[in-house]
């Protein structure tokens, strides 16, 4: 039996998603697998054994490795780095991303590894698979990835399968992609990108360079986020969530338009994000207002001095 790696990065703190992570796993009904945790910010020996009993209590589990920066260095200390270090930790033939706060049947990997099988019979190629993205177990459809990223638009172009088995993609938003090992560990996370658009960059690479995103809605994972307010949806939530998306907005359109997508970018709607942004952040109860548009201007103004 095929051998599967999942791999998953979370905060230390965040005891309640990391015990669903888990349990996730262990309820699998995929045999051949080994669960990779990727734990930040843990820094004493004592508090590392308390929070392996915390998640774990008295049970240890060979298919279950966990490394933090108490045990390992990564290049820098944010979501792509760590995913980089897991991915080449990993001894599975494929490799599972996934989200701390997201949630899958026991089967999933059975079926993800049975439509791979199938689809592989019709792309004859490796390819890169994500599935439908529901909100929490609602039956809401939250997320099908993105068709394109629109220059003009300033924004991503999102997919609807509608009645579609699947439909090729250029990004997905989560990181629950699903593909040979090899793929991940040739081709790593670009480390300039942290949380906000790091999925997005890294999806439309594999794309770049020819490996097809297939999305399809055979295959679901459940988003068990926090209640978030407007201003969290739209990922302003706070002033490092401002900053980090201006700044990686102005690193996604460095590294993949063309000279034409660069003019239309610059000229039609470089100010849009930033404007529409601004407004939300004035209509919206939120403190630090002031802060929060300084930062999402800041790194607009940056972009523009290179």
């Amino acid at each position: 039996m095929t051998k599967i790696s999942v791999i998953i990065q979370s905060r230390w703190s965040d005891i309640v998603n990391m015990r669903r992570s888990v349990s996730c796993f262990l309820k699998q009904t995929h045999k051949e697998k080994e669960l990779i945790l990727m734990i930040d910010q843990i820094f004493t020996d004592s508090l590392y054994q308390d929070w392996l009993n915390n998640v774990f209590g008295s049970k240890s589990h060979e298919n279950i490795r966990v490394f933090s920066n108490l045990n390992s260095k990564f290049a820098h200390n944010n979501v792509s780095s760590m995913r980089n270090f897991g991915a080449k930790q990993a001894r599975g033939e494929y490799i599972l991303f996934m989200d701390d706060d997201e949630d899958i049947h026991a089967d999933y990997l059975t079926k993800t590894m049975e439509y791979r099988r199938k689809l592989k019979k019709t792309l004859w190629k490796d390819f890169v698979l994500t599935p439908t993205l529901m909100y929490r177990h609602t039956g809401e459809i939250q997320n099908q990835g993105f068709s394109y990223f629109n220059y003009r638009l300033s924004r991503p172009i999102g997919c609807v399968l509608g009645q579609r088995e699947y439909a090729r993609i250029q990004m997905y938003s989560w990181n629950s992609l699903f593909a040979p090992a090899y793929i991940f560990q040739e081709n790593p996370m670009d480390e300039r990108f942290d949380f906000i658009y790091e999925d997005l960059a890294y999806t439309q690479y594999l794309h770049s360079i020819n490996y097809p995103i297939i999305v399809t809605k055979h295959i679901k994972i459940y988003h068990m986020e926090r209640d978030k307010t407007k201003l969290d949806h739209a990922w302003v939530g706070n002033i490092y969530q401002a900053y980090r998306k201006s700044k990686h907005r102005i690193l996604f359109i460095r590294k993949f338009a063309t000279w034409r997508q660069l003019f239309q970018f610059y000229i039609l709607w470089f100010l849009g994000q930033p404007l529409r942004l601004t407004l939300k952040v004035m209509l919206y109860r939120a403190p630090n207002k002031l802060s929060i548009i300084k930062n999402i201007w800041k790194w607009t103004i940056d972009g523009l001095r290179g």
